[in-house]
């Protein structure tokens, strides 16, 4: 009974949407009223003609009433307007009691009544990332450093009381040409800052649903970066004379810098290789039975978290089965363990600390003679094994190194100079016979 309308002229009932009374027509306010009566009955009226208009629903205790307006506070006085919100309110409201709607309805702003998403901040967003992302970062130190230096730098240069919507491609290119041009930052540097915002957003609309399709920052363009890594990559010449002094510095230096040639692995995932990876396997190869040293790679240590296989056959056999042997080795399980190779006690759980590897790798060029570039290392061991294995058969190469065809071939692969070379002299001889 409680929508019906009631005259206080004649005390007569009423329908809920009545404008005027059935038996004294005395005109009443404006009211309208949807849904079903006690289940989802929203109302929305005037209390005086003129006024803002008010909405009543059904929330947790009760009916509840506020005044209507829209997302920024503005009274609403359009009844059509008006109308349709309530409609939107009860359709809502229906949805939740039958359990069709994930996230409470009832008892909040009129915007979030209607199932419009409240105006989310920058700050609020980056926390509640950060608070999504930890438990996958555990133990990560490295790359939750990363993340929360890019975290720092958004919400600042965005300002954490920004609404997420208001955040635009544009603007997010803009902040980043500004700081390339007063921090001098790499095209490499910017890219790195675009990605992690884009991310965020893209967080913001897939996982949380707070944003829609076009408020993402997938439109950011990035900037174009130059490969110029040659330096990086070692010559054949480098890689025999540094392979012949390794074994004489350190034994695992001279297994890293192997398993690096010879299937373009990443140090980081060289060096977490437990004694359960190796294995031998025989094949039939050019009609003769050979042998193999065949090592497993987990995923967990993968970049694109894929288990992979690799093949060693020759010295890096022989140099990996002569470490496999030392008694540190067999102590802890590790093929790359912490500590003297000769001692059978364990000083660490943990592999060897790349710092040494790098010092060992050090030591093997100025034993060779070859100059130390900052930034090659053993990274210079796989742009090698990519230059040559790459021009063999980029298939096995691709299959051998856990790097796609396209990124061995554009990022790690040099220029070939035996290649040019040939090119050269047999353009000249031709030029010669046509003269």
């Amino acid at each position: 009974m409680r929508d019906r309308r009631k005259c206080p002229e004649c005390q007569a009932w009423n329908a809920p949407d009545a404008d005027r009374c059935a038996s004294c027509r005395h005109e009443f306010l404006w009211r309208r009223a949807f849904g079903r009566e006690r289940y989802s009955r929203v109302v929305v009226y005037e209390r005086s003609r003129g006024a803002p208009l008010w909405v009543r629903w059904t929330g947790p205790n009760g009916h509840e009433r506020e005044t209507l307006t829209n997302v920024t506070g503005t009274p609403i006085l359009d009844r059509e307007l008006a109308e349709s919100i309530a409609r939107k309110m009860s359709e809502a409201q229906e949805l939740k009691l039958k359990g069709k709607a994930a996230e409470e309805i009832l008892g909040r702003t009129t915007a979030e009544v209607l199932g419009l998403k409240r105006r989310r901040r920058v700050g609020e967003l980056y926390a509640r990332f950060e608070r999504d992302k930890a438990p996958k970062r555990k133990g990560k130190a490295k790359l939750q450093s990363t993340e929360s230096r890019f975290s720092r730098f958004w919400i600042g240069a965005l300002g954490a009381s920004t609404s997420v919507t208001d955040v635009k491609p544009a603007r997010v290119e803009r902040i980043v040409a500004k700081e390339m041009e007063l921090r001098g930052w790499s095209p490499k540097t910017a890219n790195h800052y675009l990605g992690a915002v884009v991310q965020v957003w893209r967080h913001a609309q897939v996982k949380l649903r707070w944003i829609r399709s076009e408020d993402t920052l997938e439109g950011v363009e990035y900037f174009e970066v130059p490969v110029e890594n040659a330096h990086l990559s070692y010559t054949n010449e480098e890689v025999d004379a540094i392979l012949a002094q390794l074994p004489a510095i350190d034994l695992r230096a001279a297994v890293a810098a192997e398993i690096s040639l010879f299937a373009g692995r990443r140090i980081g995932a060289i060096t977490a290789l437990l004694m359960t990876a190796y294995r031998i396997e025989t094949h039939l190869y050019d009609g003769r039975r050979v042998d193999f040293g065949v090592i497993t790679f987990p995923a967990k240590t993968d970049k694109a978290k894929r288990q992979g296989e690799v093949y060693l056959v020759g010295e890096a056999k022989h140099l990996i089965e002569q470490l496999l042997e030392k008694p540190l080795v067999q102590a802890t399980g590790r093929i790359f363990p912490r500590g003297e190779l000769e001692s059978d006690t364990p000083t660490s759980d943990g592999p060897i600390v790349p710092r040494f590897m790098r010092e060992w790798l050090s030591q093997g060029e100025a034993a060779a003679g070859v100059a130390t570039v900052p930034g090659r290392k053993y990274h210079g061991f796989k742009r090698r094994f990519w230059t040559d294995a790459g021009a063999i058969n980029v298939a096995g190469a691709s299959a051998q190194s856990g790097t796609t065809a396209e990124t061995g071939q554009r990022i790690y692969a040099q220029a070939r100079t035996n290649e040019k070379v040939e090119l050269a002299v047999l353009m000249d001889e031709r030029r010669r016979r046509r003269a």
